[in-house]
This record gives structure tokens, C-alpha cells and sequence, in this order.
């Protein structure tokens, strides 16, 4: 009963905001701080088609100079469709800022608009990306991964020891994303690690490998 009175209160908050007029939910950058995260909690609840319409707003609320506002920005943005977010991209050293945060929370919401970019814009903080190859969180490193596949063979080559590093992580869906970026490297660079990749055919949870050295 409680968790589907949970769901019907959440769809009544959802039609209400779908109520409110542009007006209401339109972000004001001379507004208060406290203004600006009121406006964008309540736009985080908005359905994506409606949300769509203020995706500009929301972008350009990374430019505000408190960081707890971009960040509430960055949680709305990963609600948007790639489609959406590409005309009005952020900056993307400013989400890539956030792979430092302290809050897992927030270096994950980073990844997943990382994801939504353009691949091209992406590759130029591959460095930051493979430095959360690190990170003590499994799905940090694992969102990590789903952002660096998208990535080109040109950008993943002078990574390549680092990713077959990974190929030991303990989370069999981290390994299969390791190999499927290495799936992208030139056949002379992947011989060098020809040993590591058949290794993984004894997986313990049986990570398919579909990659042919020539």
C-alpha cells in the first residue's frame, strides 16, 4: 500500500508541475540562490518532452558561480536526451569538473551527461575519464567505461595498458566494457596484449569475448 501510495503522490506532483505555466518554472539568473534551486528541483520532476523546453535555461545555470546550483543544473541535465542537450551542450570541462566531487551521487550524474556529449568534445578529458579507473565506487568505474566505448581507437590507443589493467576488476560488467573498447584498437596494439585478453576466456562469469587478432 505505501509504495503504491508513493507512486500515485509522485504522478500527482508530476501533473501538477505539468500545470504550471513557463512562466513559473522559467530560471532567473539575477534570482537568489535558494530561488534557483527551488526552480530546478521542481524541473527535475517535469517529464522529458516538457523539460525539453527548458533546456537552454538549464544549461546556461552551469554558469552560475555557486557550485551547489551547478550541480542541482547537472542532475536536470541528465534527464535530457542526447538530442535534446546537443544544440545547447554544456561546457564540458565544467561537468568534467564534477568527477572530482566527494558525492558519488554527483560523479555519476557527470558520467551520465559525459555520455549524452559528443564524443569528440569528450575525448579531450580522456585523461580525467581514466583517472576514475580508480574511483572505490563499482559503478562510477563502470559508468566510466559505458562513456570511454564511445570514444574512437585514436583517443583509447595511448590508454591502452590502463584498460587492460581493468580486465582484473572484480565486476564481470566492468571487464565486458573494458573489452569491448579494446575491440576498437588496431590489431598491432592489441596483439601487445594478446595474453591478457585470452586470459579472459577462463572468466569465472564467462564475459564474452569477440575480438580476432590479425
Amino acid at each position: 500500500m505505501a509504495a503504491r501510495l508513493k507512486v500515485s503522490n509522485s504522478s500527482a506532483r508530476r501533473a501538477l508541475l505539468a500545470q504550471c505555466g513557463f512562466d513559473e518554472l522559467k530560471l532567473d539568473h539575477h534570482a537568489d540562490d535558494a530561488a534557483k534551486l527551488r526552480k530546478l528541483s521542481r524541473l527535475v520532476q517535469l517529464e522529458p518532452a516538457m523539460l525539453s523546453q527548458h533546456a537552454g535555461a538549464v544549461v546556461s545555470m552551469f554558469e552560475d558561480p555557486e557550485e551547489h546550483v551547478r550541480a542541482q543544473a547537472l542532475c536536470v541535465m541528465c534527464r535530457l536526451d542526447p538530442a535534446t542537450l546537443a544544440p545547447r551542450a554544456p561546457p564540458t570541462a565544467a561537468v568534467v569538473a564534477f568527477l572530482d566531487s566527494s558525492d558519488v551521487i554527483m560523479r555519476l550524474a557527470a558520467l551520465k551527461v559525459l555520455e549524452k556529449l559528443e564524443p569528440a568534445a569528450v575525448a579531450q578529458h580522456v585523461d580525467a575519464l581514466v583517472a576514475r579507473f580508480e574511483d572505490s565506487d563499482t559503478n562510477v568505474r563502470i559508468m566510466t567505461m559505458v562513456v570511454l566505448v564511445k570514444l574512437d581507437q585514436a583517443t583509447l590507443a595511448p590508454h591502452a595498458d590502463a584498460l587492460v589493467a581493468m580486465l582484473g576488476d572484480s565486476s564481470a560488467h566492468l571487464r565486458a566494457e573494458v573489452l569491448q573498447a579494446m575491440s576498437k584498437l588496431e590489431p598491432a596494439t592489441l596483439a601487445q596484449h594478446a595474453d591478457a585478453v585470452v586470459a579472459r576466456l577462463n572468466d569465472s562469469d564467462e564475459v564474452c569475448i569477440c575480438m580476432r587478432f590479425t
